[in-house]
């Protein structure tokens, strides 16, 4: 199959990046076009093609002023499926054009949820692409059960397959740091929806070691509210991060925002951890395994009930870390990318359905 798709990879920090960057590598007989609209890191599995645009927002706000010159590649390239990861850009906005210009399959992984970073405008957003999705696109991706079950409340009636997002477990295959106290840790941007002001405040009276992984623009007030024993490590390289996560001992994700899922459970799960979340978004359904607790959103004395019950049995943290490997085996890369790459069949082979 020759795809064409509309993402991008890293230096972008971001899930979205992480998922396209990885996701492909098990395409290995297939054609692969990425169509970026910021600047990437050269990879061997795809040609990458980037159109310069004036906006350094993670979302290319002008990228649709490249609609012309996008067209001509496409048609140049003669994709079997175009394939879009939301929100990448405003490109996003030429879907209609592409489809029926071009006679091309369509297909639409939806990484964001109604809410998230930005309140209300994200739900304005997600409620205008289900429209968008439900006239254009021949089949849906859902990264969760949750956007699945939103699509469907914006009426969204076209063909909607779940696949999560993956884990390499021999990443998580390295020898762990050793410390005295219990770690707790956190990953995840410095933003208020990320919940980590709750989880800081749940841990007054824990005798624990929070083990903070990333930054943003509440870092320093999150500092200020931080007693000696939680650490703030910055934004970590990969391997350091993988580190400290196979190093603590409880992995906590206090999400206040809806999660379309969360990478940072996944990557728990790969090493093994057990986790506590919020009852935001996806987060729930994650550990449906049985693997993980969770707490109501923002409520830190639940979150600190939590914690300190998991932390004094060390017999249900290791079963829980088990249960969470045996679900993860089940979401690694190469499985994601072989049922993606089944998913492209299926719209290539038939009519969309529900």
């Amino acid at each position: 199959m020759k795809i064409a798709v509309f993402s991008y990879l890293p230096p972008t920090f971001s899930g979205i990046a992480y998922h396209t960057e990885n996701l492909y590598k098990y395409f290995k007989n297939d054609e692969i076009h990425l169509i970026t609209f910021r600047k990437c890191e050269r990879v061997n599995y795809m040609k990458i093609h980037r159109f310069k645009t004036v906006s350094n927002w993670i979302y290319s706000t002008d990228a649709i002023t490249k609609i012309n010159d996008v067209m001509k590649l496409l048609k140049k390239i003669n994709p079997d499926i175009i394939h879009f990861h939301h929100n990448t850009s405003s490109i996003e906005l030429g879907i209609g054009l592409m489809k029926y210009t071009l006679k091309k399959k369509i297909v639409n992984t939806i990484h964001v949820s109604p809410g998230g970073y930005y309140g209300p405008f994200r739900g304005i957003y997600f409620s205008l692409l289900a429209k968008e999705l439900n006239v254009y696109s021949n089949g849906i991706i859902s990264v969760s059960e949750f956007i699945k079950n939103k699509l469907r409340e914006e009426g969204v009636n076209k063909r909607i397959e779940v696949i999560y997002n993956g884990v390499n477990l021999n990443e998580f295959r390295v020898t762990p740091i050793k410390h005295d106290k219990i770690w707790i840790m956190f990953a995840g941007r410095h933003i208020i929806g990320k919940g980590l002001g709750t989880l800081i405040k749940s841990m007054k009276k824990i005798d624990a070691e929070l083990i903070v992984s990333g930054e943003g623009p509440m870092t320093n007030y999150y500092k200020s509210i931080s007693n000696k024993n939680i650490k703030f490590l910055g934004k970590l390289k990969r391997n350091d991060y993988i580190k400290y996560l196979v190093s603590s001992d409880i992995v906590v994700i206090p999400s206040i925002i809806n999660e379309a899922n969360s990478i940072v459970a996944m990557e728990a799960m790969a090493a093994k951890k057990p986790i506590i979340v919020s009852n935001s978004g996806a987060l729930p359904e994650l550990v449906k395994n049985g693997g993980g607790i969770i707490f109501e959103k923002g409520n830190y004395k639940e979150l600190r009930e939590a914690i300190f019950n998991l932390m004094n049995d060390k017999k249900k943290m290791n079963r829980l870390g088990k249960l969470n490997y045996k679900f993860i085996k089940n979401w690694t890369w190469k499985k994601v990318a072989n049922r993606t790459r089944k998913f492209y069949k299926k719209i290539l082979d038939g009519p969309a359905r529900i």
